[in-house]
């Protein structure tokens, strides 16, 4: 009987140690506005290595990249150097995809022309490092063709709606070479997606 109540007192603390950990990890995420939710939950999980506070993400995706970037320390190491701006940029919230069967415009005339120096430099940095450095060079410079060099799909989708916003140039839709990508930054570039 007495390992009985050691196991369950055992148990008991684990459940209620958990359960307090996800409570403060949640509750640093408080009073923040819904569309950044997303992002302090992941912050807050992958700076504790934490999974749990993922599963309160609703959007699948989200919780994915969540749950398994929040049991990699490697992770927590780039998230620990990113800067608060770079931090906002994981998740960009979702928006309504343009209508189907609208016909692609041709490129423009002038083809976007990459800066080799940006890309060599952004290459030489490995993983999520390498991730921000393309997305913060295509958003200061408005060069959409970078934001398809970003693995990270939430970071790619930020940067592609960013840039499109700014530039509202659907012809520089035509250089990403993933249907969802064309179709994010056509919804950002034609001002449907505020």
């Amino acid at each position: 009987m007495g390992k009985f109540a050691l196991i369950a007192a055992s148990l008991a603390f684990f459940l209620m140690f958990s359960g307090c950990t996800q409570s403060s990890l949640l509750q640093a995420c408080q009073g923040i506005p819904s569309e950044k939710l997303p992002n302090c939950v992941y912050v807050n999980a992958v700076l504790s290595q934490d999974p749990f506070p993922c599963y309160s993400l609703s959007d699948v995706s989200q919780r994915t990249t969540c749950i398994k970037d929040a049991t990699d320390p490697a992770m927590k190491s780039e998230l620990e150097r990113s800067s608060q701006a770079q931090r906002d940029l994981i998740f960009a919230p979702k928006e309504p995809t343009p209508v189907q069967g609208i016909a692609r415009q041709p490129p423009s005339q002038n083809p976007v022309q990459q800066q080799p120096d940006a890309e060599t430099g952004c290459m030489a940095k490995e993983g999520g490092e390498r991730d921000v450095c393309f997305s913060t060079f295509a958003i200061e410079n408005r060069i959409i063709a970078h934001c398809a060099q970003i693995i990270n799909q939430p970071l790619r989708e930020s940067c592609i709606a960013q840039v499109a916003r700014a530039t509202r140039d659907i012809a520089s839709c035509e250089t990403l070479p993933v249907q969802e990508d064309y179709e994010i930054c056509r919804a950002y570039s034609q001002g449907g997606a505020q």
